[in-house]
């Protein structure tokens, strides 16, 4: 990437101190200071740059004399690594405050490839200012990871203040002070003991939120020539102290007792002669002072460790009760749900089936629990009420397997569906009149990691990116970006090509194998409408969600949605569920591949928080309210306003025809066939009236029919002779 230097005033004030206390030019070397004539030459000298900068006067906006973003990167933060070594010593700089603060100094840094100058900063430490917080973080993979130190700086900088910054580092000990410019009084001091990066460049990264702000001087003195860049092995396991405020020690179950008592009672685990404490850094070091061995120092702690009451239910079999099975006692991990699936398929044996879908990348099932009327009787052909010609809808979680709570959704909609099958008129009707196809975990691998093994893994599943034989934290393909439609249309704004992004869509559309079985089941079922369950949002998104992609004129998903929302009651954080397009631009997603794939009806439902805790308490408080969701799709599919029927030639066999409804047909050219075992076809329609159906089939002529949908379905079938 080229970097225009634009001097937009050379002959501004010198100004001989940049007045940063202790500040000796005889040991320090200034890297850049904008009052200085050449300012533009000591910017030049950089080892890497994304994005362009300037050069300014203070005339301009009231930025400079400085250094100024003139034009960001294409990933949204812009950066420059200047040819400025340092490994032990301190670095020095001072800011002008635009009109939103999102920027970072770097130290010890270096680049994802030094042959190329416009590579990303690829690993290193920074002190970021953002939202009124200063924070000591390590860079890696372009992703900064939080090291457990931050302070809110008070006051506030204000557009305009200037901000002066020292770090100082020795080995693994960093600290970092902020001052404000005008009076030198102190806003903030941070500290932490990290063992990744022993030296590299100083520089400058800006945040995509950052507006205006200026590097206006950057010194560095190193104590001693800076070895090499280097970086430890940052493996999760054995004695490593990094990014973030959790510390999950190992330690013998001997020396339990010889804890301090409050850390006694952060003992989470006990098993095979080993005891699991989760701690803090302060934790740490009262343990080593305690002359307690600690046999591994992790800084991912896993969910298991976090969650008490999970704890006392991994590794059992589910509670049963007069009904069916508790699903409300703790978050589950992927066996737990497959052990509740099972055991629901054999206790309801005539209204449900269970069925492998696939197997995820590390092997582990990915599991489907079908609940309808006579679901494991093979269908009779040409008997209408039969599976075979019942609308199929969906009902899936955990797409990323970090988001506990989604499963609950899903699985509390299994429990009303069987439980109270045959003694509630609604929840009878609903299963005697559609295939339901509930899918609690599609990411079983990402779940698995963020429960036992880190919770970086909160979004990916588990493939190894990098190749390196280990699937860690970085590693990993966001599932809900990896489907066909849109896949990476939006550049780096939907999802992200680079592999360690928590966003990362995949090396190509429909990569993972977490994604091919629920391709495979949509191609098989053709589902009329469905229900991808997150959370953390309370909101109901309707595709078309990227918004590159066009919707119908008359968007039968939304007044659906709507009607939905409208009977909803207001929600545990005191919100309702309101109906958008999307939460922000996000391509390659499920709702969009169904809805243009098949024209389903497909929903996103972000339920009102994320994995809150105690569990016992929130559970049923996000659930329950939310029943209605799932309950009026399914009560609008099976009893609301629609054209059904099937599409066979004159043999009875049954023709996947394009069938559309002309006052809302796709404007993008998208075929929405009949299913191809039966023929079966269902279009939605957002209210009674007349309607315009075209069925059309390859070498045939169009059929079009001109029909009147009341407050029910419409039975329609169609006869290609």
């Amino acid at each position: 990437m080229c970097w225009v230097i634009v001097v937009v005033a050379a002959a501004v004030a010198a100004d001989a101190s940049p007045g940063m206390p202790g500040f000796d030019a005889a040991l320090e070397q200034v890297v850049f200071d904008g009052h200085a004539a050449d300012a533009a030459h000591q910017a030049e000298s950089t080892v890497g740059v994304r994005g362009d900068f300037a050069i300014v006067d203070a005339g301009v906006a009231g930025a400079g004399p400085g250094l100024v973003v003139r034009a960001p990167s294409a990933w949204g933060e812009t950066s420059l690594l200047f040819n400025a070594p340092f490994g032990d010593g301190l670095v020095r700089a001072r800011f002008r405050v635009g009109d939103n603060l999102d920027h970072a100094l770097v130290f010890r840094a270096r680049l994802e490839s030094a042959a190329d100058a416009s590579a990303e900063v690829d690993g290193g430490y920074g002190l970021t200012l953002e939202h009124g917080l200063a924070r000591l973080v390590r860079w890696e993979h372009r992703i900064p990871r939080f090291l457990g130190s931050e302070q809110k700086l008070e006051p506030v900088p204000k557009a305009g203040d200037v901000v002066e910054v020292v770090v100082t580092a020795g080995g693994p000990w960093l600290q970092a002070t902020v001052f404000a410019g005008a009076t030198m009084t102190r806003l903030a001091h941070l500290a932490v003991v990290d063992r990744g990066f022993d030296a590299g460049q100083v520089g400058w990264r800006v945040g995509r939120n950052d507006r205006g702000s200026s590097l206006l001087f950057l010194s560095v003195a190193n104590t001693s020539p800076p070895a090499v860049p280097s970086v430890r092995d940052l493996t999760w396991d054995g004695e490593v102290s990094g990014a973030g405020v959790d510390r999950l020690l190992t330690l013998h179950d001997v020396d339990v007792d010889r804890l301090p008592l409050d850390l006694q009672k952060k003992v989470t685990v006990r098993e095979g002669g080993l005891a699991f404490v989760a701690t803090d850094p302060i934790g740490v070091e009262r343990v080593r002072r305690a002359g307690i061995e600690i046999v591994a120092h992790k800084t991912q702690m896993p969910w298991r460790h976090v969650d008490a009451i999970l704890r006392t239910r991994l590794g059992k079999p589910p509670t049963k009760t007069s009904a069916g099975f508790r699903v409300d006692e703790s978050y589950k991990d992927e066996t737990m749900v497959a052990d509740l699936l099972t055991a629901y398929a054999e206790r309801f044996p005539k209204i449900t089936r269970l069925v492998e879908l696939g197997r995820s990348g590390e092997g582990r099932r990915i599991l489907a629990l079908v609940i309808s009327k006579n679901a494991n009787e093979a269908p009779i052909p040409g008997v209408r009420d039969t599976v075979v010609h019942r609308p199929a809808v969906l009902l899936d979680a955990a797409h990323h397997g970090g988001e506990l709570l989604s499963p609950e959704f899903v699985l509390d909609a299994i429990q009303q569906l069987t439980e109270r099958y045959g003694r509630d008129k609604d929840i009878t009707h609903f299963v005697d009149g559609a295939a339901i196809w509930c899918v609690p975990m599609v990411n079983v691998d990402g779940n698995h990691r963020y429960i036992w093994e880190t919770r970086d893994y909160d979004r990916k599943n588990a493939r190894d990116v990098d190749g390196n034989g280990r699937v860690d934290g970085w590693d990993g393909v966001d599932l809900y970006r990896n489907y066909l439609s849109g896949w990476g249309g939006l550049g780096e704004i939907g999802s992200r090509s680079w592999p360690y992004h928590y966003r990362y869509r995949g090396p190509e559309p429909g990569s993972e194998p977490e994604i091919q079985a629920m391709i495979s089941l949509a191609a098989r079922e053709h589902f009329v409408a469905s229900i991808d369950y997150h959370t953390n949002a309370t909101k109901i998104l309707v595709p078309y969600t990227d918004p590159s992609m066009e919707n119908p004129d008359v968007n039968e998903g939304w007044v659906i949605a709507e009607e939905i929302a409208a009977t909803l009651p207001i929600q545990v954080n005191k919100k309702m569920y309101e109906v958008a397009r999307n939460l922000y631009p996000v391509d390659g997603t499920a709702q969009d591949y169904f809805r243009s794939t098949f024209g389903t009806v497909a929903l996103l439902v972000e339920g009102p928080q994320n994995n809150p805790l105690p569990y016992d308490r929130t559970r049923n408080a996000n659930v329950i309210p939310g029943r209605g969701i799932w309950q009026g799709l399914l009560r609008r599919v099976i009893e609301g306003p629609s054209i059904r029927g099937t599409v066979v030639d004159a043999a009875g066999s049954p023709i996947e025809a394009n069938v559309i409804v002309s006052e809302q047909a796709p404007k993008r050219g998208e075929q929405w066939t009949a299913r191809p075992r039966d023929g079966f076809f269902q279009r939605l329609v957002p209210a009674p009236g007349r309607y315009t159906l075209i069925v059309k089939s390859a070498g045939n002529k169009d059929v079009i029919k001109n029909v009147d949908v009341g407050a029910g379905p419409l039975r329609v079938d169609v006869v290609i002779r």
